[in-house]
This record gives C-alpha cells, sequence and structure tokens, in this order.
C-alpha cells in the first residue's frame, strides 16, 4: 500500500485564510472607497442642485444670481435651505434602489445631516454685495470709450466747481446790494434788470420745463424699502464676509454707473411695470415720489448748467462787452455810476440762468447740450433773457443727452447710498411681479458654507464642508 504525502493540503490549509482574508480586506476597502466616492458625488450633486434654484425674475432683469430663501412664500429663512438640500441629498441617495440589489447592498448610505452654516447675504455690507454682483455681470459688456468718457466728464464738473452753488451766492449777494442801494437812496427808483427772470426763479421749476400733467404720479413706500430697513437694523445680516466687496476701484465704480443706466428707466425712457417711472432720477435724489426725484434732479441739472453758463459767460470777451454797454446805460439812466458792477453781475446772472433754463428744456425733450459751451452753442439773446421771453426751443445733437448728466449725478454719489437706492427699486420692482409680493433682498443668498453627514452600511461616517458662491 502506497503512502501518499499531504504537504500540498497542508500547505492550502495554512495560505487559504491569508487569503480570504487578502480578498476580504480587499473588497471591504473598494466598499468603502466606493461608499466615500458616492457620498462625495451625492454632496455635490445636492449642493449644485440648491444653487441652481437662483430667483429667475432678479436673473432675468437684473442678470444677478441668488438664492431666494422663502421660495415664493411669505417666510424665509435658513432652514428653508437646509430643508431644500436636504431634498436633494435623500433623493440622490434614493436613486440608488434603482440598481441591482448587489450594488444597493454595496454601498448603502443613509442621510445623517444638512447644514448651513456661514452665509453672505445680497444686502450685505450696505449693499457691497450687490454692488460686486452688478459689476461682474456688466465686466464683459462694458465699453472702455464710454468709461473714459465719464471720466473725463466727472473731472471737468469737478475742475470747475460746478456743483458748488457759487452762482446762488453770487445771486443773493447782488440782492442784498440792490437792497442796500435802495434803502440809501430811496428817492430814486432803483430797478434790477434781472428781475423777471428772478421770479422765474421762485416759482416752480417744473412749470417752466415739463407738462405737469403729464408726469408720473408713483411713489415708494419709504418704510418698506431695503434701504430704511438697513439704516434701522431691521434687515437681516450674514455672518460672511465677500472680500470683493469691501472695496471698489474707480473702474468698478464706473462699470457701476453703467450697469445702473443700463437697468433702470428715466424720464426720458420709462422702464414696464416698474415702481418708479423715474429710477435714475431716484437714485440721484433719493424721495419717495417720480415728481419730487425730477424736481430735484432738474434743480440740480439747473444750477449745474447755470454755473457752466456762467463760466462760458465770463470767458467770452464779446458778450462780457455787451453785458458791460448795457449796464453802463441802466446805471447812467439813473445816474448812479457806482452801481455799474451790481448791475453787470446781475444781468450775466440772469443770462446765465436763461440760457440753463433753455438747456434743461432742451435735454427733456432728448436733445443734447456740451458741458462746457463754445459760441455757436449758445442760444439765447440777452434781450429775449432779460424780458423772460419764451423762445422756441433749440434741440441739438452735440454734447451730453439728459442720461449722459445723469450719469454724471450718479458718478458724485457715494457709492453705498446708490447700492442702497439701487436695492430699492431692485426690491419693488421684483414684488411687482407674479408670486413676489414678499419678495426681500436681505433674504436672498448670494454665498454659503454647508455642512453634509452621511452614514455608511457599517457605521462610517462621511463628512464634508462646501462653499459655493455666485
Amino acid at each position: 500500500m502506497r503512502k501518499e504525502n499531504g504537504y500540498l493540503t497542508v500547505c492550502i490549509c495554512v495560505c487559504l485564510p491569508v487569503i480570504l482574508s487578502l480578498c476580504i480586506a480587499l473588497i471591504e476597502g473598494a466598499r468603502r472607497n466606493a461608499e466615500r466616492l458616492e457620498s462625495m458625488c451625492i454632496c455635490e450633486t445636492s449642493l449644485q442642485s440648491v444653487m441652481s434654484e437662483y430667483h429667475q425674475v432678479l436673473r432675468e432683469q437684473y442678470d444677478i444670481f441668488a438664492i431666494d430663501t422663502s421660495y415664493g412664500s411669505p417666510q424665509s429663512g435658513r432652514e428653508k435651505v437646509e430643508a431644500r438640500l436636504h431634498y436633494y441629498v435623500k433623493g440622490n441617495i434614493e436613486t440608488n434602489q434603482d440598481a441591482s440589489y448587489f450594488l444597493r447592498r454595496f454601498v448603502s448610505l443613509s442621510t445623517g445631516l444638512e447644514s448651513v452654516g456661514r452665509v453672505t447675504l445680497l444686502s450685505d455690507e450696505c449693499g457691497g454685495v450687490f454692488r460686486t454682483l452688478a459689476i461682474e455681470s456688466f465686466w464683459e459688456d462694458s465699453d472702455l470709450q464710454i468709461l473714459n468718457q465719464l471720466k473725463n466728464w466727472v473731472e471737468t464738473v469737478e475742475v470747475n466747481g460746478m456743483e458748488q452753488g457759487r452762482e446762488e451766492t453770487a445771486r443773493k449777494q447782488v440782492d442784498r446790494e440792490f437792497s442796500e442801494y435802495r434803502n440809501q437812496y430811496p428817492e430814486v427808483e432803483i430797478r434790477d434788470p434781472s428781475e423777471q427772470v428772478n421770479n422765474t426763479r421762485r416759482k416752480g421749476i417744473l412749470n417752466f420745463v415739463t407738462e405737469i400733467e403729464t408726469l408720473s404720479d408713483k411713489s415708494l413706500i419709504m418704510e418698506n424699502c431695503v434701504s430704511r430697513r438697513i439704516q434701522e437694523g431691521r434687515v437681516s445680516e450674514g455672518n460672511m464676509s465677500l472680500a470683493e466687496a469691501t472695496t471698489i476701484s474707480g473702474m468698478e465704480r464706473f462699470l457701476f454707473q453703467r450697469y445702473l443706466s443700463d437697468r433702470m428707466g428715466s424720464y426720458v425712457s420709462v422702464g414696464d411695470k416698474r415702481a418708479l417711472d423715474y429710477e435714475q432720477e431716484y437714485l440721484v435724489a433719493g424721495k419717495a415720489s417720480d415728481v419730487e426725484n425730477l424736481k430735484s434732479v432738474v434743480h440740480r441739472l439747473l444750477c449745474l448748467r447755470e454755473a457752466s453758463n456762467m463760466l462760458y459767460l465770463w470767458n467770452c470777451p464779446e458778450k462780457r462787452n455787451e453785458v458791460l454797454i448795457l449796464a453802463e446805460t441802466i446805471s447812467a439812466a439813473i445816474l448812479m455810476p457806482e452801481l455799474i458792477p451790481v448791475i453787470e453781475m446781475s444781468i450775466l446772472l440772469g443770462w446765465a440762468y436763461a440760457e440753463s433754463v433753455s438747456d434743461v428744456k432742451a435735454l427733456l425733450k432728448g436733445g443734447k447740450v456740451p458741458l462746457l459751451k463754445e459760441d455757436s452753442d449758445w442760444k439765447t439773446d440777452i434781450n429775449a433773457a432779460l424780458n423772460n421771453s419764451e423762445d422756441s426751443v433749440n434741440v441739438q445733437e452735440r454734447g451730453l443727452s439728459y442720461e449722459d448728466y445723469l450719469a454724471v449725478f450718479m458718478l458724485l454719489e457715494k457709492e453705498d447710498v446708490l447700492s442702497m437706492r439701487a436695492m430699492d427699486l431692485v426690491e419693488a420692482n421684483i414684488r411687482k411681479t407674479r408670486g413676489n409680493g414678499a419678495f426681500r433682498l436681505d433674504a436672498c443668498y448670494v454665498a454659503l458654507v454647508v455642512d453634509i453627514r452621511l452614514h455608511g452600511a457599517n457605521g462610517q461616517q462621511y463628512e464634508y464642508q462646501r462653499y459655493r458662491r455666485y
């Protein structure tokens, strides 16, 4: 009987447990890596799904992306975003139920935690976040030539002091000097040659440059505006700063202004279904009603044009000589040559004002007026100006339009003030659209940090923290 050797059987018995342990370890490692990869994909997909639910009207009208945490309901808050995140996480996990039994057992995940930590709201930084997103949306469409032109206009206004109101001060000084002479010489009839022009100053300027009955009667309830809520501390605030919103360069100031001009209407280009018809005027003046905003802008425009026209008259020898001759004639008629400087200044101010009224009329009718005039740009005759006679408005095509002047005024405003007024209009306009009656900019997320935790089949936990912004 032959004796068999059992070394092969013994070898297999010794090696097989090691090989099986290695295979089990490899399979378990593969399973855990598959769970980790699956959990990561679920996290990314769910977060992208939440970010894709940006407010459609805000995107369509203003090219700004943000999550409206109210989702069209009267209530808003972080809990609703967390609920949406949980919905997508759970939905992505349940898609595995359609897979084979082996795959469901191989990768088995369950929800653990979905929380929103730090957030940035659209109204944060006193409108700085809104301004940053507006600039980013307009950056690619910007025209550097227009921006340089705007810069030159603003520099011209600032260098020549056209916003300082020196003409108003000079007018008051002339009135005081006339009063002093009348008190000193009561027996002499001393008349201001610009008296009829001054009577126009004292009346409502809109009566002379527009048709009152055609003006918009729309107004805002300021207590409901986001700017008022920010001032009174009645807004929700984020707990994460957007670095780009803290500072703004000169180029970004011009880009933000161009964005506002592109998105907002004005007296000469009224938008459809807006809370205010004269939106750019509101950006400049910040009054509650269209009429008050237009009145404020027209007055400011009139003052700027008066400063510019006065500058032209001072530097035009021909017209200065014409004014001097008239002043000498008037003073000689009352035998008071010492009044020549006062009368001359009064005529200059009256003539500049009359020309300015004509300029404003032309601008509101769609014409253009140069910031600094030349001889060919002057329209008003001195006699017609002092007699306050109505001349036909000469609409020309050289110079700045009404909206160009509004652009200059906007650039002279502080960025935070301009941003908050712009947010007032955006919020009010969106509230006029269907299903957005309770829309609030301080309930819109533009950046957020989320924490997601998923549980594996054997007690493993997969935790992720992700940051996203528009």
